[in-house]
């Protein structure tokens, strides 16, 4: 994903939103025994959970979605 997407889908979020990375689950085996310092992680995505949500009753989140 290039910056100027990322930043297109970040301003559709609630700017007050805590934002965190989750690691989308690989099917390979011998890539998830890799220690994950030694490999990168590119960001393909983003999902918002909205203040009020189920879960997110007292505030948002933004999640930034990585994999290899």
């Amino acid at each position: 994903m290039k910056v100027k997407h990322l930043i297109k889908l970040l301003e559709k979020c609630d700017p007050n939103s805590d934002v965190r990375a989750v690691k989308e689950p690989c099917d390979d085996p011998y890539v998830n025994n890799i220690i994950s310092s030694e490999t990168n992680e590119w960001v393909h995505g983003i999902e918002e959970s909205h203040k009020g949500d189920s879960g997110y009753e007292l505030e948002g989140e933004v999640r930034l979605i990585t994999n290899e």
